[in-house]
């Protein structure tokens, strides 16, 4: 791309002969910088007809012709100093600019004459800009798949290491450490479990239960600027979530009806787990406020798995209209989403005690069962 923009204005200039290179620069305001020019040329020819030339553009403005560095000299104050140097008879020019400004961006040339014609051998573009420190700093871990990701934020100014447990289930992901600035640019270290994996900005890893920690070194590398972490604290699990409900059939008059679940997470516990009502929006959590007319009931199956169980009493009309959901709050379940249909069917027999069969038409209670997969 430099060397597109070093061409483009060749270009635009019209230089004759002018052969660009990718010699660009990227300085810093108050540092120094060596050119060297190379004529193919002895002492003794400069002294003739040909000319050695130091020139900055646009317009060709001549800076330094020869070894007297006064001689064609466009500024009373060049913005260098100079030194020649001999190896074999042949000239060699040393331009070392020191306290470089932002106005010496741009591009400057070594140029040999001959008998008024020139060519432009050597390019070098600079450009100068004050040194500037990272700022704010973003570690993203997305699973592959699934576009789910968990993010770390290392703020403009802080100087401590940033880091952030988090649980996962195992898989592949994308981690990616992005500077929001940053001058020169900054290098970057992707590491995982201490080890260095990457220097670009990003990598792709396959997370397993051994894996302990991922993260990223960000540095403007420049003596007053230092170097900014961040690292996640991992604990990887390898349970796929799942959530079995039973079937569960009522009349109206049987006065009650249950719903069981059994729902297998990495560190589900009963408070994780949530029954809602669609149309009344009633929350139903283990720890939580009661609702009047239910019952909400859990106990542990073990590691990673529960049973709940939601009661509905005083059975009308409409709870039969009704549709529940039961999801798992707060759980690592990476791009797992579930539905599972659960209903409150009619069980044949007499209404009211009477021995006469009535149609009662179609009335059931429809849970759905959801399982939300999100991050810590």
């Amino acid at each position: 791309m430099e060397l597109l923009k070093c061409c483009a204005l060749c270009v635009i200039m019209a230089l004759p002969q002018l052969e660009c290179s990718e010699d660009f620069r990227k300085l810093v305001v108050g540092d120094f910088e060596l050119i060297t020019c190379k004529p193919n040329m002895t002492v003794a020819g400069l002294l003739s007809d040909n000319a050695h030339l130091f020139v900055r553009q646009p317009n060709d403005v001549v800076l330094f012709r020869n070894i007297n560095p006064m001689a064609g000299n466009a500024y009373p104050d060049p913005p260098y100093s100079m030194k020649l140097e001999t190896i074999d008879s042949q000239a060699i020019f040393h331009f070392n600019f020191t306290n470089l400004k932002e106005s010496d961006s741009g591009l400057w040339q070594c140029v040999n004459e001959t008998k008024g014609q020139k060519k432009y051998y050597r390019n070098i573009t600079f450009s100068v800009k004050p040194a500037e420190d990272v700022g704010r700093v973003e570690l993203t871990l997305t699973k592959v798949g699934s576009g789910k990701e968990v993010k770390l934020i290392h703020d403009d100014g802080s100087e401590e290491a940033t880091q952030s447990s988090v649980t996962l289930l195992s898989g592949k992901y994308t981690m990616t450490c992005v500077a929001e600035k940053g001058y020169p640019e900054p290098e970057y270290t992707l590491f995982r479990d201490g080890n260095r994996i990457s220097t670009e900005t990003s990598a792709t890893v396959n997370l397993t239960t051994a894996d302990t920690n991922l993260g990223c070194n960000v540095l403007v590398n420049r003596k007053e600027f230092k170097e900014h972490s961040l690292y996640f604290n991992l604990k990887i699990e390898d349970v796929e979530p799942e959530i079995r409900c039973r079937t569960t059939s009522a009349r109206i008059n049987d006065g009650r009806a249950v719903m069981n679940c059994t729902v297998v997470a990495a560190d589900v516990t009963c408070k994780k787990v949530e029954w809602k009502s669609g149309t009344t929006n009633n929350s139903f959590q283990h720890g939580g406020p009661k609702v009047i007319g239910y019952d909400l009931r859990c106990k542990s199956n073990g590691k990673n798995s529960v049973w709940s169980s939601l009661e509905v009493r005083n059975l009308k009309q409409q709870h039969f209209d009704e549709t529940y959901f039961i999801k798992i709050k707060d759980s690592v379940t990476g791009d797992f989403q579930k539905e599972h249909p659960l209903q409150i069917q009619r069980k044949p027999g007499a209404l009211n005690g009477s021995v006469q069969m009535a149609p009662l038409g179609s009335l059931t209670l429809v849970a759905v069962v959801t399982m939300l997969k999100m991050f810590l």
